[in-house]
């Protein structure tokens, strides 16, 4: 089988990759002029200069392959246009050359975020209410792929917070707990759902594979969720230590 990874140098694309090659998959990486690679260093991979941007640059990464998981995307923007432009309209782009030259792919992957359905709709009920800019892109980014879904074998992941060697998010709370400080957003009562990079890309090849899962939308994290008091004690015990608790105003975090 051959697979596209489109994002596949950055922390959930890269053990995907690898993933991918354990399970004997040819593996393309689409990836800009400027990525990092050193998380794909010494793996027998091909790799396409593109991005998603940029429609005209897909076409050859897009020919012939089998899957193509579609991770590329920007969590964080200088301005909200930016979070339309690479997760909304970038997935236009790859989804509409997959439609004109490889219609007979098995599956077109969306990897989307729980951020697109928002707090108030935690389980997938219902019309969705992002309330960020970056939860609202991931959902047109959506919205674009079910279109296709008449077309292509199209399937979409929500997502959690993901936690794992490579991460740089939830790795910098963990450098405040090893300062001493322990930072709680609220009075620490909010409530989020979690899970292990491995599990979750595991659970993206597995759906992937399944005959049956065109044109679904799967949650996949952990069976409960947790607030970030528990959390961030968890992770203090774990690392031995002792942190000053520090309430922080939601907008201050944000």
């Amino acid at each position: 089988m051959r697979a596209l990874v489109s994002g596949a140098n950055g922390f959930i694309g890269s053990h995907l990759v690898e993933a991918l090659k354990k399970r004997g998959y040819s593996v393309t990486c689409l990836v800009r002029k400027t990525s990092n690679l050193n998380w794909l260093r010494g793996l027998d991979l091909e790799f396409v200069c593109g991005d998603c941007t940029e429609k005209e640059s897909l076409y050859r990464a897009v020919e012939g392959m089998d899957y193509v998981y579609h991770l590329a995307g920007v969590v964080r923007a200088v301005d909200r246009d930016m979070f339309y432009r690479v997760n909304f309209l970038g997935t236009r782009n790859l989804v509409e050359v997959c439609n004109k030259i490889n219609r007979n792919m098995k599956k077109f992957i969306y990897l989307s975020s729980q951020a697109a359905v928002g707090p108030t709709n935690p389980n997938g009920e219902g019309d969705c209410q992002p309330i960020t800019d970056y939860g609202k892109s991931k959902l047109k980014g959506e919205f674009v792929v079910q279109s296709y879904s008449d077309r292509l074998p199209i399937l979409i992941i929500r997502a959690p917070v993901v936690y794992g060697p490579r991460d740089k998010d939830i790795y910098t709370y963990f450098k405040f707990l090893k300062r001493g400080i322990r930072p709680l957003p609220g009075k620490g009562e909010g409530h989020f759902n979690a899970l292990y990079v491995g599990d979750l890309v595991q659970g993206m090849v597995l759906a992937a594979e399944n005959e049956n899962s065109s044109g679904e939308t799967y949650f996949i994290a952990d069976e409960r969720s947790y607030s970030w008091e528990e959390a961030s004690d968890i992770a203090a015990q774990v690392m031995g230590i002792k942190a000053i608790r520090i309430n922080i105003p939601r907008w201050l975090l944000l």
